[in-house]
């Protein structure tokens, strides 16, 4: 992996473009300390589809998954757009030795986040839950 000091990137080497957010990514991880923590607004494409494997396999490489919260369609729809998202929280290996590590993730569908598609309150709203969920099941592994 080139890193920050030569200002390379790794992820996609070889190939003609990337999606910005897939830039973002490897620019993220770059600003890690080992141990460091991320989180980060993903589009669920990059979570799913085929031709961005070569993604979820350098993440994984590079980066623990620790959780992942599943946002409503309508989450960013005020702002302008109705991509489905999730919330990612990863954690930057310390050393090699952690990629050998056994630990958890947290996963959370979030169904309500208190408005609809148009920015309209909604009741219901399960943001407590959610965040109640995450606090008590994100593992985040001591930084050495």
């Amino acid at each position: 992996m080139t890193g920050p000091k030569t200002g390379g990137r790794s992820l996609g080497t070889k190939k003609r473009s990337l999606p910005l957010e897939v830039l973002a990514i490897e620019r993220c991880f770059q600003f890690l300390k080992p141990g460091g923590k991320l989180v980060i607004v993903l589009p669920d494409g990059n979570l799913g589809n085929f031709n961005v494997q070569f993604v979820r396999d350098w993440m994984l490489d590079h980066l623990m998954l620790k959780g992942v919260v599943s946002l409503p369609g309508e989450t960013f729809a005020p702002f302008g757009t109705t991509t489905k998202t999730s919330l990612c929280f990863f954690q930057k290996f310390r050393t090699a030795a952690d990629k050998d590590l056994d630990y958890k993730a947290a996963f959370f569908k979030l169904e309500n986040v208190g408005y609809d598609a148009t920015g309209r309150e909604k009741q219901g709203a399960d943001l407590a839950e959610c965040i109640d969920f995450m606090k008590n099941n994100l593992e985040w592994e001591p930084v050495q």
